[in-house]
């Protein structure tokens, strides 16, 4: 077993340990959700502090590390910022690493998108990550496949940067290169509408509120934190802690 001091760099890819502590999650709807924590979260340990102390010592969570649970309820991924880019992890604990796959909201909601994406599988058992490949957002939207099955962005493992470093040396010396397709405004919602969405994604018989409503009325649902965290307490059972006002 590695130590993080040695984090090796194998076949161009990096593998990294994830810290021997037990992380402590929020409450999930779902097992589904628990286990996406889960991943999202091991991921972080192990990929974060390495980051920081390697290339972007200020690299930080996008959002307040607290509103996490309201977003890995819904959606896989975590988006970590330093300088003036903002990256988003997409974790995997599948063998194959055949393509990557992102979801919708970190694509197409504005607020959201971001500059890379980058694969990472996670060994739980064994205790390791692997950062297997990385896209930029306009190659994803422009040159990837959209899965309507799932509301994904796919691209083939082949159609990847695998190496890491070229991200750094990319971005000092290329920074005219084009990060972020064009992206279209969503719906605008009411707080009326927004309350009768979170009423109805509120039951729990709804295993995947994300693909329950029109993607329009979802993102724009999504990226209002209030909107996103009353959605998240009312399917935990918990009582609101604001108003749809607020």
């Amino acid at each position: 077993m590695m130590s993080f001091n040695s984090a090796l760099l194998n076949l161009d890819q990096l593998y990294l340990e994830i810290p021997n502590t037990a992380p402590h999650l929020a409450a999930y709807s779902t097992s589904g959700a628990r286990w996406r924590a889960l991943l999202n979260q091991l991921m972080l340990d192990a990929f974060l502090p390495w980051l920081r102390e390697e290339h972007a010592p200020q690299a930080r969570l996008w959002i307040n590390p607290a509103t996490l649970p309201s977003l890995w309820e819904f959606v896989n991924g975590t988006a970590i910022a330093f300088d003036d880019v903002r990256m988003v992890l997409i974790p995997s604990d599948a063998i194959d690493t055949d393509e990557l796959r992102v979801p919708q909201e970190w694509v197409d909601i504005p607020v959201w998108a971001a500059d890379y994406f980058v694969g990472v599988q996670i060994n739980p058992d064994d205790g390791w990550i692997r950062v297997w490949g990385y896209t930029t957002h306009h190659r994803l939207k422009t040159g990837g496949e959209y899965d309507a099955s799932d509301r994904a962005y796919c691209l083939p493992e082949s159609d990847l940067f695998h190496d890491l470093s070229t991200l750094w040396l990319t971005d000092e010396f290329c920074s005219h290169q084009v990060l972020r397709a064009e992206v279209a405004a969503l719906s605008s919602l009411s707080g009326t509408q927004a309350k009768n969405l979170i009423e109805r994604l509120s039951n729990p018989e709804i295993t995947f509120p994300r693909q329950a409503i029109p993607f329009q009325l979802w993102g724009a649902l999504l990226e209002h934190g209030g909107w996103r965290t009353q959605l998240y307490q009312r399917r935990q059972g918990l009582s609101e802690s604001w108003s749809i006002s607020q």
